[in-house]
């Protein structure tokens, strides 16, 4: 009978708490008479409209910043990529011949100047086409000059070989008849000191490797004499040009019937500054 009471008690104590919870409820949903016509009460506080300025801006400037980094990550991404794709490029000229040591960039140009690969590197950050070019010519120059750095060592032991021969034979004063490389040198004649004087290097390079190395130092003998005819045209440009001043110069012409072997003396007699040239 007590446990019946208690039990009614505890409930009519529940439901005149959750009567009092809704009472509250509704009354915290009913307008505040004072506050609504109040205007000034209505308007928020200036420091709650700076604080929530700064939380706002805060938050853009997180998305702004994040946006930006994530564009320069996908920009250097295809930066990337796009360098990566024209060293292949380059990489194929190397394996089809086209691009060698001493290439220059004029002569590759016109074989990538419309491909794709290339025109996406115009423009961006970074290493431009050119100095791709350059790193990989440089590194097939290096190659090279390794390999005509072998070749030139078999020569000088074929030149000391011919020293030796000759040391007894040549008379003193006169100079030995060694092999070096000459414009008139031909593949055949380099090839034949170049295996006849073989060491563990020479025996590593290929017959590519050998042509390359004689053409490279072919082409440089030929142009060595090309500069030397040059100059030696310059000077001789430069002597005709004082003889025909110094002609001018003299007081009585020469009689231009008389021959040069006539002449010479009489330009030596008259003018001493031209002894050098006759």
């Amino acid at each position: 009978m007590r446990r019946a009471q208690v039990e009614k008690t505890r409930k009519e104590r529940k439901a005149r708490e959750a009567f009092r919870v809704e009472q509250e409820g509704k009354a915290a949903q009913q307008p505040n008479n004072a506050l609504v016509s109040d205007p000034e009460l209505q308007k928020p506080a200036t420091l709650d409209i700076l604080l929530a300025f700064e939380d706002y801006s805060r938050v853009r400037e997180r998305e702004f910043e994040e946006q930006m980094r994530r564009a320069q990550v996908e920009k250097t991404r295809k930066e990337r990529k796009a360098r990566e794709a024209f060293r292949d490029v380059l990489q194929s000229l190397v394996k089809s011949g086209q691009m060698k040591a001493r290439t220059k960039w004029k002569d590759v140009y016109p074989s990538f100047s419309d491909d794709i690969r290339y025109l996406d590197m115009l423009g961006n950050h970074g290493s431009n086409p050119l100095e791709l070019f350059w790193d990989l010519v440089d590194n097939l120059d290096q190659q090279l000059d390794a390999k005509i750095a072998v070749a030139e060592g078999a020569i000088k032991r074929h030149s000391k070989k011919l020293e030796a021969q000759q040391e007894k034979q040549v008379p003193e004063g006169k100079e030995m008849n060694l092999f070096k490389i000459s414009p008139e040198t031909s593949e055949e004649e380099f090839l034949a000191v170049i295996q006849g004087n073989e060491d563990e290097d020479v025996r590593k390079l290929s017959m590519q490797d050998l042509q390359e190395s004689y053409q490279t130092l072919h082409s440089q003998a030929m142009k060595q004499q090309a500069d030397e005819r040059r100059r030696a045209e310059r000077r001789q440009r430069h002597l005709q040009d004082d003889l025909r001043y110094a002609l001018r110069k003299l007081s009585e012409p020469i009689d231009l019937s008389m021959s040069y072997e006539e002449a010479g003396p009489e330009l030596t007699s008259r003018c001493l500054g031209l002894t050098c040239l006759l």
